[in-house]
């Protein structure tokens, strides 16, 4: 198998990295595997911890032989996460025609590389099928199989084509006016469970800082579909105020982690309404407290069966 090269995106969180490479470390691939790993540079007017933290994190990326060959490149200048992220993803699909992605605070299972890279080869001519995912808190029961469709695309830990992210519109009013005139609008905001409208908005605006809202929002536009596994094959250890998107982890405790390998078997390339359903209700839980009662009532509603 020609294995896909891994990018990794760090800043200034040395003791997230370590665990993020640590747990990469353990994957069946990776001394197979080549890497590549962007330093963010300081923003201007960095405070000296924020500059030391920098400094430790990059100290990291350098101490070990992580995979087979690593490529670190470390920006003098501060890009941001959606800029580092839309600009190395580039770089590298370019020159490999296809990338597995993560960033500093997405811990991998063992699994994690055999399942993208089984993944990205079985799906690789099948240009409706934009990425591959590896993060489900949603779909994990008994009732659904090793993997399948949806139409958001995966932003912890995730694969592509080259062929697919040339898709990637970075204009997000383009995209906004398109799923408005399209009506698309009501698919896109997951019939209310989730107000992504509002977050590509913010992204327009400059409060929110998001390449992925414009990729799902792409993704959507051109009814494209994105894989997930039924076990997730990675864990966002980022909720402590440490990064850019903090918050209340509640999320780790919906996953579920694989013991095994997963098996990549290839579907139809079609959207299961039941799994379409398990994401509204999965993203109605995480967007409203009191969110029991309300899922019932609203399932009930769709003519998703």
């Amino acid at each position: 198998m020609n294995l896909s090269p891994i990018i990794l995106f760090v800043y200034n969180r040395p003791l997230h990295t370590r665990q993020v490479l640590d747990a990469l470390k353990l994957n069946e691939l990776v001394a197979e595997s080549t890497l590549y790993i962007y330093a963010d540079g300081a923003k201007a007017g960095a405070s000296a911890d924020t500059l030391k933290k920098i400094e430790e994190t990059r100290n990291v990326i350098s101490t070990v032989n992580w995979c087979r060959e690593v490529f670190i490149i470390e920006r003098e200048q501060n890009y941001g996460l959606q800029q580092s992220i839309i600009t190395g993803v580039t770089e590298v699909v370019n020159k490999h025609g296809k990338v597995i992605v993560l960033e500093d605070d997405i811990v991998t299972s063992e699994f994690f590389l055999s399942y993208m890279n089984d993944a990205l080869q079985l799906y690789q001519n099948e240009e409706q099928v934009l990425s591959i995912g590896s993060f489900n808190f949603f779909a994990t029961d008994s009732k659904v199989s090793d993997t399948f469709f949806v139409p958001i695309p995966d932003c912890w830990g995730w694969a592509t084509w080259k062929n697919r992210w040339h898709l990637f519109e970075p204009d997000g009013q383009l995209l906004l006016d398109k799923l408005r005139q399209q009506n698309l609008i009501t698919k896109f905001n997951l019939e209310g469970a989730y107000n992504f409208e509002n977050m590509l908005i913010g992204q327009i605006n400059g409060t929110v800082s998001s390449w992925a809202v414009r990729w799902q929002a792409l993704s959507y536009l051109q009814n494209k579909l994105n894989l997930y596994p039924k076990y997730s094959v990675t864990k966002n250890i980022g909720f402590d105020a440490s990064g850019t998107n903090g918050g209340a982890d509640i999320y780790s405790s919906l996953i579920k982690l694989p013991a095994k390998s997963i098996v990549v078997n290839k579907l139809p390339l079609v959207q299961d309404k039941s799994i379409e359903k398990k994401m509204i209700a999965g993203y109605l839980k995480i967007n409203r407290p009191g969110w029991l009662s309300g899922v019932r009532d609203k399932l009930k509603k769709l003519k998703l069966r």
